[in-house]
């Protein structure tokens, strides 16, 4: 009696282990459903002889194919969390890339109408100044040719009168620079005063302490003394 055709193994989609399986499957059933005859008895327990170690050598593959599979599973699960974590790092840079994307977007409305309000202003302290030149021109401008401009303009001042006012201030290293020159001179005035209070007392000790050293000459008449 041949195997049936489940027994048959299929290369294409089975493993090797599973496959060596299935063969010795299919012999140990083509052994069990030969037919039993009398004189045929002594090549049957030969038979089941030799089964005895095709069932050992089937077990060991069955255990063998389950290890595997229980390895293959625990891969399986070890990726599919990893994936997982993948996945939900790159949703959150996702939302961190929106966010960030809407941030930029306000920024530039920002901008854009800051940049608006600024040149209406510009516009309006030009028209001002047009004005204000048109309606009262000075007399002494009006002879020589030039025309005397406002010294302020109302409302906001310009960006150009900023940038002169930036340039013009004095900057703190100037201011502390000058302050360190004040506060040298002062100490060498007050080095001065001390050095010329010191020398105005030494000069009339000088001249005591001499006068007491060097007693005063006297003339001596040698015919008094005769």
């Amino acid at each position: 009696m041949t195997a049936s055709p489940a027994m048959i193994p299929d290369p294409m989609s089975a493993s090797p282990l599973l496959c060596r399986g299935q063969e010795t499957l299919a012999s140990i059933g083509w052994a069990i459903d030969k037919p039993f005859d009398s004189c045929e008895g002594s090549t049957v327990d030969s038979d089941l002889g030799q089964l005895e170690p095709l069932l050992r050598h089937l077990q060991t593959e069955l255990r063998i194919t389950n290890c595997e599979r229980a390895e293959f599973e625990l891969d399986r699960a070890e990726l599919d969390s990893r994936i997982g974590e993948v996945e939900s790092r790159l949703c959150s840079q996702q939302l961190t890339n929106q966010t960030l994307l809407r941030r930029v977007q306000m920024l530039e409305q920002a901008l854009r109408l800051e940049r608006l309000q600024s040149e209406s202003l510009l516009c309006e302290a030009a028209g001002k100044r047009d004005s204000s030149l048109q309606k009262g021109p000075s007399a002494a401008g009006a002879e020589g040719g030039v025309l005397s401009l406002p010294n302020a303009l109302p409302g906001q001042p310009s960006l150009e009168d900023r940038l002169r006012a930036r340039k013009t201030s004095i900057s703190a290293r100037d201011i502390l620079r000058s302050h360190l020159r004040a506060e040298m001179d002062r100490v060498d005035d007050a080095f001065d005063a001390f050095g010329r209070s010191q020398n105005s007392a030494a000069i009339p000790a000088a001249t005591a302490v001499a006068s007491r050293l060097d007693p005063p000459a006297t003339t001596s008449d040698p015919l008094g003394e005769l």
